[in-house]
């Protein structure tokens, strides 16, 4: 056996072996043939290997698996990078699974024509709809159609090519309904066998039924789904009649090399490659993350109006703009509200009688100097929390709202309203809320819940003693508990976590007011955050480090969703080491996500996370004692950006740079984008037939034309590790590669421009929305040294 983590090239040319991170001993090897297979202590479970691609330390890959589910590699990292290095050589030197046996490889092209009588899955008696098409079981065949908004009777009229296809595999069609806050709805499902497609051509309408899987919503499916099916053999391209040369016309890019077929090159949705980052099977869960980037602001916007619009008016009214902007972080009384609400209608032209319709409040959220401005990551949170708000509505469960982000900017005859009120008051209010009891005293378990509000996420052996610390620190009695002016000290002390503003005390006395649930973090404008005394850190400690994990996973996760952001990700890279600005954050955002697969618009998962932790952060080897002050580091640096960062103590900078893959790779993207308007346009670039297959040295040939700077070869090896040729999907996925990118600078912008219409006004400590969440802090010298108070 090799070494651990070695490659060992017997023969040279024809095989790499190594041991895994499980210590089994893998083989990748050339078959007589001349195609890839793999070993797992000498017995085969992958023949004829295709899409090959790694991901760090880890390999991926499809292929003919024999009565196993393998699908990935993971190389021991001290030689990782060796021996994906001898691999990948290896796997150049192979014949395509896809040529490999080239007697039963067909093309097969499908024409998703338009579907009818569709089951409504929305509140508004409608769906969003998209079909997808792959061979079962076989999800790296899947293609699927753009969607088609609110309807259901949706024309597609689009062709699909459905790579990978073998001669005689069945076709499975999925209707999906889209949905921007919840996994996407089923609709129906329908097979075609390949017994009804031999003949190389089908034409029919498929009723669409429950495929098993979904529950009520496959039981109620309905429907039909009309489509056109095509097989061809080799480069035989699809035979095409009037009918469909007239719908391909109709989808295609213009261009003035384009002659007869060239112009007909398909044009399909841009929007799925992102949740596929590498062209290889990906699981079944991942699909409701297909579509994510076809969305604009415009768009969600008007799914947030048709979520506020329960009435069905077509407007929104007084109450309907009150919850929109109690999401965004206002909070105060039924008088203040009715004099915000003139005020609003008042700025932006709308009838105070009947409120705005979708054009005006479309215009609202994407205005720069608005108090309602948000950036398409703030109205997703907001589509989210009306969902869970929608839900606890229906299960009858009293539930408090939460809001996503500070955005809401009160008018300022409001604002000196707020400004108005006592703090003492305030302050009294929440006490009162607190104390269930009402003995004018707050024990252990009451206090709990305002810590809570504040971001403490600990056990109850670690309250147990922060609780005692508490009691220690400010001078009350364990079983007694802290009276008013005691806890009117804990909340006035702007050094603790347990200071809060007075939008803060309003908000904690309405969500204690309105249920006994137990709070989750704390709201994202927090003007600070509960940090643990240092004798429950050390008992935090003594967690495991997968439980720990998990906790740094949650105070990483300020909005509660359970995904980690571009914003997320960042606070925690500056603590392993990051050191750059908005723009090269961008940049690392984006590799971030090509590396791990994750979806750009909804964050990291928690595995995902735990991988990103253990390589591209370099902390593997973090103790427990380290992981457990990080926690606290981290929810200092999340909630109070500019106040905490200057204290931070970086031990180490453990946060490792792009590697030069992932440089190449963005070297090309940025050329694509330079030269063409878009990735279906790039890719006529490149070749004179529809549904091209592009040779090394066809590529090679064309992109000289064009004076690529970069390395071509490299970029051909890896857009198509495993495989003689690129299509069309690898020259997508390139574009969409800088995905990440476009949302971290619209995200800016955004903020950007909340800044600059927030410093046309002045904030003060007692202010009712800090904007310490923005970029830049315009809070003013008096909040600074309310803060910061001048040493004497």
């Amino acid at each position: 056996m090799a070494p651990k983590g070695t490659a060992a090239q017997t023969g040279k040319d024809s095989q790499v072996e190594f041991t895994d991170v499980k210590g089994r001993k893998l083989l990748f090897k050339l078959n007589t043939s001349g195609a890839l297979d793999y070993y797992v202590d000498g017995r085969q479970k992958v023949s004829q290997i295709k899409d090959l691609r790694a991901a760090g330390s880890t390999l991926l890959f499809d292929g003919k698996r024999l009565m196993t589910s393998e699908k990935e590699a993971e190389i021991p990292k001290p030689e990782s990078e060796a021996v994906v290095s001898s691999i990948m050589s290896l796997c150049n030197k192979a014949i395509p699974a896809d040529t490999a046996t080239p007697a039963n490889i067909q093309r097969c092209f499908v024409q998703v024509l338009r579907a009818e009588g569709l089951r409504a899955a929305d509140v508004s008696g409608k769906s969003d709809p998209y079909c997808i098409c792959g061979v079962p079981r076989k999800p790296s065949t899947r293609d699927q159609t753009a969607r088609k908004r609110r309807t259901l009777a949706p024309v597609w009229n689009e062709f699909l090519e459905i790579h990978g296809y073998q001669s005689g595999e069945a076709l499975d069609f999925v209707v999906m309904d889209h949905d921007f806050m919840t996994k996407d709805d089923f609709l129906g499902w329908a097979r075609v066998s390949g017994t009804q497609i031999s003949s190389r051509y089908f034409e029919g309408a498929l009723e669409l039924k429950d495929d098993g899987q979904h529950g009520a919503a496959g039981r109620g499916a309905k429907g039909k789904l009309h489509v056109k099916i095509f097989i061809t053999g080799g480069e035989e391209e699809i035979p095409i009649g009037v009918e469909e040369e007239k719908a391909l016309e109709a989808q295609a890019p213009t261009r003035e090399r384009s002659k007869s077929l060239v112009s007909q090159e398909l044009a399909q949705a841009v929007t799925k490659e992102l949740s596929q980052v590498s062209i290889i099977e990906t699981d079944d869960k991942d699909d409701e993350d297909f579509i994510y980037l076809d969305v604009g602001s415009d768009e969600l916007a008007r799914k947030v109006f048709e979520a506020l619009d329960v009435e069905n008016t077509s407007r929104l009214g007084s109450a309907e703009v009150r919850r929109f902007a109690e999401i965004l972080g206002f909070q105060a009384d039924d008088s203040v509200w009715a004099v915000e609400y003139k005020e609003v209608c008042a700025a932006e032209g709308w009838d105070t009688e009947v409120g705005p319709d979708v054009t005006q409040f479309v215009a609202f959220v994407g205005k720069p100097d608005s108090m309602g401005l948000c950036d398409e990551d703030e109205l997703e949170s907001v589509l989210r929390e009306l969902k869970k708000q929608e839900q606890a509505e229906k299960e009858k469960v009293a539930r408090a709202g939460r809001f996503v982000c500070a955005a809401w900017l009160p008018k300022k005859k409001t604002q000196e309203m707020l400004d108005s009120q006592q703090r003492e008051d305030l302050i009294s209010d929440l006490f009162s809320a607190l104390d269930v009891d009402e003995d004018k005293h707050l024990i252990s378990a009451e206090l709990r819940r305002y810590a809570e509000f504040c971001g403490f996420d600990g056990t109850e052996d670690e309250w147990s003693l922060e609780y005692t610390e508490l009691c220690s620190e400010y001078g009350w009695e364990a079983e007694e508990g802290a009276d008013l002016a005691r806890f009117t000290k804990l909340v006035e002390n702007v050094q603790d976590g347990g200071y809060s503003a007075n939008n803060e005390l309003r908000e904690c006395a309405a969500s204690v007011s309105a249920t006994m649930e137990e709070p989750t973090n704390p709201s994202r404008s927090r003007t600070n955050v509960w940090v643990l005394r240092p004798k429950t850190v050390e008992l935090r400690s003594q967690r495991d480090r997968s439980s720990l994990v998990n906790a740094l996973f949650h105070a990483l996760d300020t909005k509660s969703e359970g995904l980690l952001g571009p914003d997320e990700l960042r606070r925690y890279a500056e603590l392993c080491g990051f050191d750059g600005d908005e723009d090269d954050w961008a940049v690392e955002y984006a590799e971030v996500c090509h590396e791990f697969g994750i979806n750009a618009r909804g964050g990291a998962t928690r595995e995902q996370f735990a991988k990103l932790m253990d390589t591209k952060a370099g902390q593997a080897d973090l103790s427990t004692s380290e992981l457990a002050r990080m926690i606290d580091e981290v929810k200092q640096q999340a909630y109070i950006v500019e106040r905490r960062r200057p204290a931070l103590i970086r031990k180490r900078s453990t946060w490792r740079p792009l590697t030069t893959n992932f440089e190449i790779l963005r070297t090309f993207s940025l050329f694509l984008r330079k030269q063409f308007v878009s990735a279906d346009e790039a890719f006529m670039a490149f070749t004179s037939k529809p549904f091209g297959r592009l040779t090394k040295a066809a590529f090679l040939e064309e992109i000289q034309k064009f004076e690529f700077e970069g390395d071509a070869e490299s970029v051909f090896r890896l857009l198509a590790l495993g495989s003689i040729y690129i299509v069309k999907k690898h020259i997508k996925w390139a574009w969409n590669l800088l995905a990440p990118e476009d949302l971290v600078r619209a995200r800016k912008k955004t903020r950007e421009d909340r800044a600059r219409s927030r410093g046309k006004s002045n904030f003060s400590v007692t202010s009712t929305f800090s904007p310490s969440n923005s970029p830049v802090i315009v809070t003013g010298e008096d909040v600074k040294e309310a803060l910061f108070p001048p040493a004497d």
